[in-house]
């Protein structure tokens, strides 16, 4: 189970804004949060990622929080997490990241080892980043004006059958 939710409150200044939740997540589930403005999605959300705390109630969540680390020897350090059953993902060149473990706890294993680090940061999670996450299969993002209109023409083209007759 990644969230446990067990008869969890939540709001702002001791006002509650959702009442007596009660949810399990597992890894594979589908979640849909819908509702009318004001009636608390994001506040819900919020609490899913770790943003908002609850009034009331049991929270179980995944630690949401990445490390990432950058070092001239992060094989190395991969190595070491490795030998400690940490897990660390390459995401460039030299840079490292793990939800295994804590910044202080990479910082002590680089002491520990010799390890040079340039670069030794906490990512922590946001709503956007939630809601990109969740929606990267099924929803296409553009920002760039030009790639709107070349869509848009391509539609049309789409619409309209060539060599069609002009009354």
């Amino acid at each position: 189970m990644l969230v446990s939710l067990q008869n969890v409150t939540v709001g702002y200044d001791r006002h509650p804004a959702i009442h007596h939740l009660q949810l399990q997540i597992s890894a594979g589930d589908m979640l849909a949060v819908v509702g009318p403005n004001g009636a608390g999605k994001s506040t819900f959300l919020k609490l899913l990622i770790g943003e908002q705390l609850s009034l009331e109630g049991q929270v179980t969540l995944p630690d949401p929080d990445r490390v990432r680390v950058a070092s001239p020897q992060a094989t190395q350090l991969a190595e070491l997490m490795a030998s400690r059953n940490l897990a660390a993902r390459p995401v460039a060149p030299n840079v490292l990241e793990t939800t295994a473990t804590t910044a202080a706890t990479i910082g002590e294993l680089a002491a520990q080892g010799g390890i040079v680090l340039h670069e030794l940061t906490t990512i922590r999670a946001s709503l956007e980043e939630a809601y990109m996450t969740l929606t990267s299969d099924s929803v296409e993002y553009r920002t760039d004006p030009a790639s709107q209109a070349q869509m848009q023409q391509a539609q049309v083209r789409q619409a309209v059958p060539q060599g069609s007759a002009r009354g």
